[in-house]
């Protein structure tokens, strides 16, 4: 009834479904199908709902994107009660639209040199730090598999990496762990688990510090927030993997794909590749130098600047020409 009366259409949507599971209760709500980069997206949302349920002691642990609940119509084992549940709405929600709806914005501070003025702080979207993360994880996973799992050598730090970035993007501590032995255990020498726990239990620290300096709308940074060049440094990341990776590069390979995609905006727009620009080029100067061949053997005492308006261009273009002749 509390949530009837103050949460649903209000602080969060309603749900398609109340699953009543034996134990407590289940909110399920149905989203248009999203690829996999909307996950961070996802998350975040999955967050929020989570946080604003607190006060009914929501379970974090339940907002993972691989979580399985009960049926309906099935035994709890634990208390022998049937699972039963309740359909509110058939209506599926759109995930930018919750997003937009329901998440708020975090006021991202911004350090101001003391002899400029203030400026309005930058707003980032709670989503975009979920994205970061989540683009982190799948970077450490892809330089894993670029070499066919063989991490000695580097086991530890990318697996405290993983550990404290699960965290930051699941919200949860314990999730966050088991991902991580998950993880240790593709490599080709997997550490122990006891070892990986003590190894990694840093990670927890620092993303602790993470939430105090996510408190109160304000996003600082807290925690461990190496650069892409620290992370490249410690990982011995090559230029090779890099061009493989989503966040982690150096200017280098950021310049390599900013070229790129300045070069295929252009192309969509029409504008031709530069061989081909310096082929038409060749073609008017091939054309230029006939007409003012012509030109000159038809009027030999006319001026370059008689012939620069006869050719339609400037009469240092006509001196150039003459010499070609």
């Amino acid at each position: 009834m509390a949530l009837e009366l103050d949460y649903f259409r209000q602080t969060i949507p309603e749900p398609n479904y109340i699953i009543y599971s034996g134990r407590g209760i289940v909110l399920v709500w149905l989203i248009e199908p999203v690829p996999i980069m909307a996950l961070p997206r996802w998350q975040a949302v999955e967050n929020f709902i989570v946080n604003q349920l607190k006060p009914f002691g929501a379970d974090t642990q339940a907002s993972d994107a691989a979580r399985i609940f009960r049926l309906a119509g099935t035994i709890n084992s634990k208390n022998k009660k049937t699972v039963t549940v309740e359909y509110r709405h058939d209506f599926r929600y759109d995930l930018e639209q919750l997003k937009l709806d329901y998440l708020p914005e975090i006021k991202k501070e911004k350090r101001q040199k003391e002899q400029k003025p203030k400026t309005q702080k930058k707003i980032e979207s709670i989503f975009n730090i979920y994205t970061l993360h989540f683009n982190r994880l799948r970077d450490l996973c892809k330089i894993i598999e670029l070499r066919n799992h063989h991490m000695t050598g580097y086991r530890e730090l990318t697996l405290f990496l993983y550990r404290y970035w699960s965290c930051c993007f699941l919200s949860d501590k314990e999730e966050a762990l088991n991902q991580t032995l998950s993880l240790n255990a593709e490599f080709t020498e997997p550490l122990k688990e006891r070892e990986v726990e003590r190894a990694t239990k840093s990670a927890e620290r620092a993303y602790d510090q993470w939430l105090l300096n996510v408190s109160n709308g304000t996003y600082k940074r807290g925690g461990y927030n190496f650069t892409n060049q620290k992370i490249i440094s410690m990982l011995d990341i090559t230029d090779d993997e890099q061009k493989h990776l989503k966040t982690i590069i150096n200017k280098d390979e950021k310049q390599r794909r900013n070229t790129i995609a300045k070069r295929n905006n252009r192309r969509e727009k029409g504008t031709m590749e530069r061989k081909r620009y310096i082929e038409c080029q060749k073609d008017i100067t091939y054309q230029k130098l006939q007409a003012l061949r012509k030109l000159i053997a038809e009027n030999p005492y006319l001026k370059n600047k008689e012939l620069a308006e006869m050719l339609s261009v400037s009469p240092a273009r006509v001196s150039q020409l003459k010499k070609m002749l």
